[in-house]
């Protein structure tokens, strides 16, 4: 007889905690999303020409963005490759600049030293330091660049930008 108790108060338990369930405003339920990690692969095929950079660059340029304002509050990753011959305009960014060389031959060069760089390579360009980087003349180059969010100044003097490759 006791069982008998016990299951008809667990039965009138549950009836009541579905009522009241069912009675619940489930717009005033706050729920919680979780955070999820993006893997993005570098491929590049996915690496397009932007024509809104075009002005950045001299030559065949094409890049995939690994990590966008989308993907991260503070960084981004950009997948770059230069077709031979091919190199940015001067320029300065307001933050370091990190260039990780992951295929082919390039330069890199600010106003008094310029560095032939190979795949493997990780160059850190100080924050406000007048550069350009691009591949040599005779081999395709790609870098993924990686950079805190802020503003570059394209519109710097070229300097010895113009014989840069020359020198």
């Amino acid at each position: 007889m006791r069982a008998e108790v016990i299951l008809s108060l667990a039965a009138e338990v549950l009836r009541r905690a579905a009522a009241t369930i069912e009675g619940v405003n489930h717009s005033d339920i706050t729920t919680i999303e979780e955070e999820t990690m993006k893997i993005t692969r570098i491929d590049r095929r996915q690496a397009r020409h932007d024509p809104s950079r075009a002005n950045f660059f001299d030559g065949e340029v094409n890049i995939q963005t690994l990590v966008g304002p989308a993907d991260s509050n503070e960084l981004d990753l950009l997948n770059v490759y230069f077709s031979a011959g091919a190199r940015t305009r001067p320029h300065i960014h307001e933050q370091d600049q990190v260039l990780h060389i992951i295929e082919g031959q390039g330069i890199v060069a600010t106003e008094t030293e310029k560095q032939v760089v190979s795949a493997g390579d990780v160059i850190t360009v100080p924050a406000g330091t007048w550069h350009w980087h691009g591949a040599t003349r005779t081999s395709a180059m790609g870098h993924i660049s990686v950079m805190k969010r802020g503003k570059t100044n394209w519109t710097v003097e070229e300097k010895n930008w113009a014989t840069g490759y020359d020198e």
